[in-house]
């Protein structure tokens, strides 16, 4: 059950320049008076304000801006593809390791694996939930393969509506009304599965939680 990955790396759209000190090291290091932070070389980084949620920009690891300009305190620097919090900014613009996962998670944030993921739109993350779930009801024997198969490829379906965003990224309100309609459907759909497995067990004596 391998959802997550295709899941995160279509989320995210925008591109980022590359924080490199020389052009053959394999990663860059920003250095604070407190530690030192390195930044994958070759990835792509999106600088995201934790209380709206939204994008900001493309995160420069060589001038430590975002579109030419200082990033805030308190913003967030995202991996691109994987949508990993990588660290959050200083007074000063410098990286500072996250510590600690927000007791309040943030707009479009999850955690993964004990990682702080950013999802760049609301059905991405709706997605994300419905996986986690389907996930963890499969673990505990309260779905079937084929019913997870069968969930999975809804959630195909509406990822594939998700995509016909025109240039702005922008869905017709027609397809925004049928993906909403499509998530209530697999949510109900799903319920539907595991009472139906919850029966079965009940019958034969395995106690239903």
């Amino acid at each position: 059950m391998k959802f997550m990955a295709a899941i995160l790396a279509a989320s995210f759209v925008i591109g980022s320049a590359v924080n490199a000190a020389r052009a053959e090291e394999t990663t860059t290091t920003t250095t604070t008076t407190s530690q030192t932070f390195a930044l994958q070389a070759g990835a792509s980084y999106v600088v995201v304000d934790p209380t709206t949620g939204l994008s900001r920009g493309v995160y420069d690891p060589v001038t430590r801006m975002i579109n030419g300009r200082p990033v805030p305190a308190g913003y967030y620097v995202i991996d691109q593809t994987s949508g990993k919090t990588m660290a959050t900014v200083d007074a000063s613009g410098n990286l500072v390791t996250l510590s600690t996962i927000p007791t309040a998670l943030p707009e479009h944030f999850m955690v993964v694996d004990n990682n702080l993921v950013y999802f760049a739109s609301d059905y991405a993350l709706r997605r994300a939930k419905i996986e986690r779930r389907m996930n963890d009801e499969y673990t505990a024997g309260k779905l079937s393969k084929d019913q997870v198969a069968d969930l999975n490829n809804k959630l195909s379906e509406i990822a594939s509506l998700d995509s016909k965003r025109n240039s702005k990224g922008e869905l017709k309100s027609g397809t925004r009304r049928r993906i909403e309609k499509d998530f209530d459907a697999v949510q109900s759909k799903m319920d539907k599965d595991i009472a139906l497995i919850n029966e079965k067990r009940a019958k034969i004596g395995i106690r239903v939680n």
